[in-house]
């Protein structure tokens, strides 16, 4: 199927919206913005057909308006009419120690069989990892108890 001139669709250009933030880089889903002077740019393509982007460039004269002036107070608008997405849940501490200790007790199991090995001596790596497991169990636990 081929598309005539008047509906092939052209990309346009990126969104500057407000973000209480100086610079930094922020993950946003897939999708990276940069952010600088309390603005974040989020690079994104706009996809319209010619009659569409000549109405667009029409409007941006005619309210002498810049494309990114255009695209914030677009996007703000209908954010303003959305609803902020749930607080996220607490995080359970006491559960997050209580994994951490499982998941290292789990390797501390298969590290130790490995020292017992008649017929290859442990390495000095071996050795240390285990006796760094062990301070990080050690660590969580006081840390469980204290919390609990």
């Amino acid at each position: 199927m081929k598309k005539s001139a008047q509906n092939r669709l052209l990309p346009v250009s990126a969104i500057y919206a407000l973000r209480p933030s100086s610079l930094t880089r922020i993950g946003f889903g897939s999708i990276m913005a940069s952010v600088m002077s309390g603005h974040y740019t989020i690079p994104t393509r706009f996809r319209l057909t010619a009659a569409q982007r000549e109405q667009l460039n029409w409007l941006l004269r005619e309210r002498g308006l810049e494309l990114e002036d255009l695209i914030t107070e677009l996007v703000s608008d209908y954010l303003s009419t959305q609803p902020m997405p749930p607080a996220p849940a607490p995080i359970d501490r006491q559960a997050t120690i209580r994994e951490q200790l499982r998941l290292r007790r789990s390797q501390l199991r298969m590290l130790r069989a490995q020292l017992h090995d008649p017929h290859n001596p442990p390495p000095d790596w071996l050795r240390a990892m285990i006796n760094e497991l062990e301070e990080e169990i050690t660590r969580l636990e006081v840390e469980l108890r204290r919390d609990g």
